[in-house]
């Protein structure tokens, strides 16, 4: 997808339907509307596709991911892609995504969550509150 390249392994997530996967991304950089200098967090990052085809409007990219592996593909994948401001997290994203996180981290100006979990919006508005 424009010229990015993917690592993945056996226990990896990636969409397989590469024209749709194509559309749905695109529709996601759009409806963030990002114009460069903002923060987004991917809060299931998987191994980091959605950031790496977003993450030129952007200032700065945070994923979190519970898979270890996960992430030690998306390190590897922002690195193959020479991409720079991403920076990876591994752990529940109950536990590690709270507002002091957020404080040292950087504040968000959008959340991608792919897919997106139950209870999420509950989440968003303790840390907003």
């Amino acid at each position: 997808m424009e010229s990015l390249w993917f690592k993945v392994d056996t226990k990896s997530f990636y969409q397989i339907h590469l024209q749709q996967v194509y559309v749905l991304y695109k529709a996601v950089r759009d409806f963030a509307t990002l114009s460069g200098g903002e923060v987004f967090y991917n809060l299931r990052t998987g191994i980091g596709t959605i950031e790496r085809f977003v993450t030129s409007q952007a200032q700065k990219a945070i994923g979190l991911k519970s898979g270890p592996e996960a992430v030690a593909l998306a390190r590897e994948n922002a690195l193959l892609n020479t991409i720079d401001n991403h920076t990876f997290f591994c752990g529940d994203m109950k536990e590690i995504f709270t507002s002091d996180f957020i404080e040292i981290q950087d504040c968000y100006d959008v959340v991608i969550t792919d897919p997106p979990r139950e209870g999420i919006h509950k989440k968003f508005m303790y840390i907003l509150l």
